[in-house]
């Protein structure tokens, strides 16, 4: 639930009005609820009280607070169209994929359970997800600058947080073509294998971001894998793919030599819906930039041409 507790105390007490109104002025009578009938029109064109009309669907007693909320996890672009307005601060503001979208060709994932058996591919992602292995690796996870563990109570699992930072559930099902390459047999009686090999792999990653944050110019030791490299290798450019794939459906034009924050300094003022969404654009833009570039540091400690077998 997007709870917006945002409180204005300084409003009518009849009204609710966040400006002046018909009420404000000290009536002659006791009966407070009834105002001045000379300041009925005083603002007749009330160009700055702008409002919806709230119904609710339950009584209301005398005293009790009523709290507005705009459903569970909505991010800036969903408020901006449901509601129209944008949070400056938004925890839940995500870019979000499914299943197709993360496999697909331009991800550069050559497997094919991820393009002729898509379904089947779905299928053991989700068994793997539910695995007594991941839920031990979850813990590992938070040891990662790249991966967080993501609610599962939420509906959409494939996400990019405000931080560059992609879910487990994407970065599992980024993973598990690559897993499946070593795998061979009736894929469904092997899920504790391809979850252990998941586990493998994140422990590999996690050591490799370590090497990275520590590098401070000084020569270390890469860690080397002949198996867990190449998987890694793959997974940062099949990642790197999919963001540059998102970044480029926003704008075409923008794209190629504009600047969003330059369009957004001349856009005129009273242009309100047209700021707001190219500020949520700007903003998943450099989220997209963000991952791309944290992914890029590790992918160039393992050049893909080192292993032509993974990706096309």
């Amino acid at each position: 639930m997007l709870n917006l507790f945002q409180t204005e105390f300084d409003v009518c007490f009849y009204c609710g009005s966040l400006y002046e109104c018909v009420h404000d002025a000290e009536p002659s009578s006791s009966d407070n609820t009834q105002p001045r009938r000379e300041s009925i029109h005083r603002h007749e064109e009330k160009e700055f009280d702008s409002y919806y009309e709230m119904v609710s669907n339950s009584a209301i007693l005398p005293h009790e607070e009523v709290f507005n909320t705009y459903g569970e996890t909505l991010t800036n672009a969903q408020l901006l169209v449901q509601y129209g307005f944008i949070l400056d601060v938004n925890d839940s503001d995500r870019l979000t994929w499914d299943v197709k979208d993360v496999c697909t060709d331009h991800t550069g994932i050559s497997v094919g359970a991820c393009t002729s058996d898509l379904p089947r591919l779905e299928y053991i992602w989700s068994a793997v997800l539910s695995c007594a292995t991941v839920s031990r690796m979850l813990e590992r996870i938070a040891e990662s600058n790249l991966v967080y563990v993501h609610d599962e109570t939420s509906v959409d699992v494939l996400c990019l947080d405000g931080e560059g930072k992609i879910s487990h559930p994407l970065w599992i099902l980024l993973a598990l073509p690559f897993c499946l390459q070593h795998i061979q047999g009736n894929l469904t009686e092997q899920l504790g294998r391809i979850a252990g090999d998941l586990e493998a792999l994140l422990y590999f990653q996690i050591a490799v971001e370590r090497v990275l944050e520590n590098s401070d110019g000084d020569s270390q030791p890469i860690p080397s894998s002949a198996t867990h490299a190449p998987m890694l290798a793959g997974m940062a450019h099949s990642l790197i793919n999919l963001c540059l794939a998102r970044k480029s459906q926003l704008g075409q034009p923008l794209s190629h030599g504009s600047d969003m924050n330059d369009v957004l300094d001349d856009l005129q003022g009273d242009m309100v819906r047209t700021r707001e969404a190219l500020t949520i654009a700007i903003g998943e833009r450099s989220v997209l930039e963000s991952c791309v570039s944290a992914w890029e540091d590790l992918a160039l400690l393992y050049p893909v041409a080192q292993f032509p077998q993974m990706l096309r």
